[in-house]
């Protein structure tokens, strides 16, 4: 929120795609936009990057050569010569549209190269290395190709006055890895992608269901079903019905083989379309716990949906997760470790306690009341950039 007796500084939103495209970082970059538009009002949206997809055209055709002759990737949408092109673009659209400072959400390609002049608001959900080091595909990069990203991480960090990140695990590695200054950084929680968020009466409607004849409904909503745990969830529904739990698991999202015939599958729901969306509306509404045990995460933006639900959230203390999912608080939070049958023990143990149950579908819903919502992360966002834009600029960061 801007201060009564202060004007907002004008601010280009840098992303090289589209950022009110409905894909662009999976919808979170709408939902930026819209958040800052009505917290802070002065927005210019700079991208996308007229010159995106010849630079994706030309890392296709290179790859296509480098994966048959060495099995390697270069990644030339995050290379220097790349990166040159988008903040020269940059730098042009927020000098002719007046610009008083820059909002670069995971956008560290498109600020590195930004000469020095306009203050920069960096809002990364992880550091290259933090992805290199979790994620597999990040493998098969050439060293140098591994090394030029991570360049380009650097030049954003150095290049920002202040840095907003969503989670502990990516300050310490902005400031460990980075040598950034841990006294301009600050913290804002990622709200849902949802255009009609759930009120708070439809969200806890699932603390009136008869605890007696029906069991728990455990929903897995993901894509990637190796990445995030599926095999482990699976098995945790099944010690569950071994148990004597009459619980239901539900597939969202993807269509693994060999599961247990009595598993309902999804492969897809598609939340831009009105009639799929009010369909998986209807599923999370009805379900009593997300189980996702993680192997690799930043911040999911579907622990943030949950929370608008009221669904405790059983998952794995991986990457940024628990600064979204507060263990004990709107659910739990296992090792990496753990093995299926933990999770179904966190389950069972919250299902047959109607006071613990309640109290985490209170808990996560308040984790979205509190923090996990956009107009809690929007006026964080605008406090920040007025802060740069300042004549302090990011010591007036530090002294906040």
């Amino acid at each position: 929120m801007i201060p009564n007796n202060a004007s907002p500084v004008r601010v280009g939103i840098v992303t090289a795609t589209d950022p009110r495209d409905r894909w662009s970082f999976s919808g979170t970059h709408r939902q930026m936009v819209s958040a800052l538009e009505a917290d802070h009002g002065a927005v210019e949206v700079l991208g996308p990057f007229p010159g995106l997809r010849l630079q994706d055209a030309i890392g296709r055709r290179l790859n296509s050569l480098t994966i048959r002759v060495h099995n390697k990737r270069y990644d030339f949408l995050h290379s220097m010569i790349a990166s040159w092109f988008q903040g020269r673009y940059f730098q042009r659209e927020a000098l002719r549209r007046g610009c008083g400072a820059l909002f670069a959400p995971a956008a560290a390609n498109e600020i590195a190269c930004i000469p020095a002049g306009l203050p920069v608001l960096y809002s990364p959900d992880a550091t290259f290395r933090l992805v290199a080091g979790n994620y597999q595909r990040y493998s098969s990069l050439y060293g140098f190709s591994w090394r030029e990203a991570d360049r380009i991480e650097a030049r954003a960090i150095s290049r920002a006055q202040a840095i907003v990140v969503s989670s502990r695990w990516a300050a310490d590695s902005v400031c460990a890895d980075y040598g950034f200054d841990r006294g301009r950084i600050r913290f804002a929680s990622y709200g849902p992608n949802l255009q009609h968020p759930p009120t708070r009466e439809e969200a806890l409607q699932r603390l009136s269901v008869d605890r007696v004849s029906e069991g728990p409904r455990i929903l897995f909503l993901a894509v990637e079903w190796e990445r995030k745990g599926g095999a482990i969830a699976h098995q945790a529904w099944l010690e569950l019905l071994t148990r004597g739990v009459n619980a239901r698991f539900t597939v969202v999202g993807c269509s693994p083989s060999g599961l247990d015939p009595r598993a309902e599958v999804i492969p897809v729901l598609d939340k831009n379309d009105p009639i799929q969306e009010a369909k998986l509306r209807s599923i999370i509404l009805e379900s009593h716990f997300l189980l996702v045990p993680t192997r690799a995460d930043c911040t999911p933006i579907a622990f943030s949906e949950a929370a608008a639900f009221g669904i405790p959230v059983i998952t794995t203390d991986v990457g940024g997760v628990s600064s979204v999912v507060s263990d004990g608080i709107s659910g739990a939070v296992l090792s990496f470790e753990a093995p299926a049958s933990a999770y179904a023990e966190a389950i069972q143990s919250a299902w047959s306690d109607s006071v613990a149950y309640r109290d985490l579908v209170l808990g996560s819903r308040g984790r979205y009341e509190d923090t996990l919502n956009w107009d809690a992360w929007a006026r964080t966002i605008s406090e920040c950039l007025q802060q740069i834009a300042a004549p302090q600029g990011g010591e007036a960061i530090r002294r906040a």
